[in-house]
């Protein structure tokens, strides 16, 4: 393929892409086009994400368009500070953190905060585990936020200062 011919098919879906990354069956060949485009073609959709995060955090297939994205992301982004693929991490990191509190109880926006450590790791989601644990107590209360607790305690928050951290706030 050609760089007009991945010009020409992200053309045609930019300006339906939250339609298209909502609905059952064309979610699928998003996610495919994210996963085998060059990022030079695809990163227009993460933009297009970010502007508009929670309406695709929050939805059952777009939240796994946000998953792709975040793979991609994680498996491109090179290690310095700068690039669009860096910028656009930060933009949806701070967007989860900016919104923990709407995403970590409902159904499908707790994921994306899963996906944040799975793809980015807790060095990179330190601002996320701190707003995780200033509220730690009320988010164990309920199904979906608890759920993101336990996985951080088992899966995420693996060292022992984060871990002492977590006895502190639960104290």
């Amino acid at each position: 393929s050609t760089d007009e011919e991945y010009q020409i098919v992200c053309n045609s879906i930019k300006n339906s892409f939250l339609i298209l990354a909502q609905h059952p069956n064309a979610t699928h060949f998003l996610q495919k086009v994210i996963s085998l485009f060059p990022i030079n073609h695809t990163s227009c959709f993460m933009e297009t994400v970010a502007e508009d995060f929670l309406s695709y955090a929050q939805d059952k297939h777009g939240m796994c368009v946000i998953k792709i994205m975040m793979k991609r992301i994680s498996e491109l982004e090179s290690s310095s500070k700068e690039g669009i693929l860096y910028d656009i991490r930060k933009r949806f990191t701070h967007t989860v953190i900016f919104n923990i509190d709407t995403l970590i109880g409902d159904p499908y926006g707790n994921y994306i905060i899963q996906f944040c450590f799975d793809f980015f790791g807790e060095d990179k989601c330190e601002a996320i585990t701190e707003r995780i644990m200033n509220k730690c107590l009320p988010f164990s209360l309920q199904k979906y936020s608890n759920a993101v607790i336990c996985k951080c305690v088992t899966t995420y928050w693996t060292n022992k200062a984060t871990l002492d951290r977590l006895r502190n706030a639960l104290t």
